[in-house]
């Protein structure tokens, strides 16, 4: 039998469980996302230690500026500084999540409709599985870069995967 067996049982209770519970992301104060160290960071940051180059990246906090759409999203804040050399180069392929560092040393994370190749520098690329929070992001939120690596990002995404799997799983038992 696939209904309850007592009142207040859940039908096909107990054949699924989420390892941890799924809220939806909601609005939030500051957006953390995952990034990648890009092309251009071994030149960015050629002055700091790795640890160094870390910190300050991570230290610093942006905006969401009003002047971005679905091609790219405006930062603006502590603007990095560019070394010599850094961007300006032969156009390079960009995909969505590259963050872009014009002249002026403020983001740009290209989006959906962004343009495939590019000439600023490039300070890394935006794990895949935090371009929905961004994309959902208002002008005026804060925007925070947390370090990782290829590794971890795709490790995120396999947990994401696997949750929404049991929810699939669970709600086919629950029809």
């Amino acid at each position: 039998s696939f209904g309850p067996e007592r009142a207040g049982e859940v039908p096909g209770g107990g054949g699924w469980c989420l390892s941890a519970p799924v809220r939806p992301p909601g609005r939030r104060a500051v957006v953390e996302v995952r990034l990648i160290p890009g092309l251009d960071w071994a030149r960015l940051f050629r002055r700091h230690s790795p640890e160094g180059a870390v910190r300050a990246v991570e230290a610093r906090r942006f905006q969401l500026s009003a002047k971005s759409d679905r091609m790219g999203l405006r930062l603006q804040g502590e603007a990095f500084t560019l070394p010599a050399g850094a961007g300006g180069d032969i156009s390079r392929p960009v995909v969505p999540g590259t963050v872009q560092l014009p002249p002026d040393g403020q983001p740009i994370v290209l989006m959906a409709e962004g343009q495939t190749i590019g000439g600023y520098a490039q300070l890394g690329q935006v794990a895949t599985i935090d371009l929905p929070l961004l994309a959902q992001a208002r002008p005026g939120a804060q925007i925070v870069f947390r370090m990782t690596d290829v590794s971890a990002a795709q490790q995120a995404r396999l947990r994401v995967a696997a949750d929404i799997g049991r929810i699939r799983v669970g709600l086919g038992l629950l029809r």
